[in-house]
């Protein structure tokens, strides 16, 4: 989507916004995958390693919602 029309999308701040949501979203869910096998061994999954779970599918829930209202704002599609 952004390739075949870049020009509208550069300048929308919510287009800024959405690739850092997504840039964070990657960052904590590489997060839970290196904590993942260490959290197997345990017990039970540590409250913090809940919460960088929780984290990571809000910032995806956060860019996919930004990803719709992108078009929108720009008046393309």
């Amino acid at each position: 989507m952004f390739a075949g029309d870049a020009p509208s999308y550069i300048p929308n701040s919510l287009f800024h916004l959405k690739v850092t949501i997504v840039v964070l979203a990657v960052l904590f869910g590489i997060l839970v995958q290196w904590g993942v096998p260490r959290w197997d061994h345990l017990p039970f999954i540590p409250a913090w390693g809940k919460l960088v779970a929780l984290i990571s599918l809000v910032l995806w829930m956060s860019a996919i919602i930004a990803g719709v209202e992108v078009p929108a704002l720009t008046g393309v599609g």
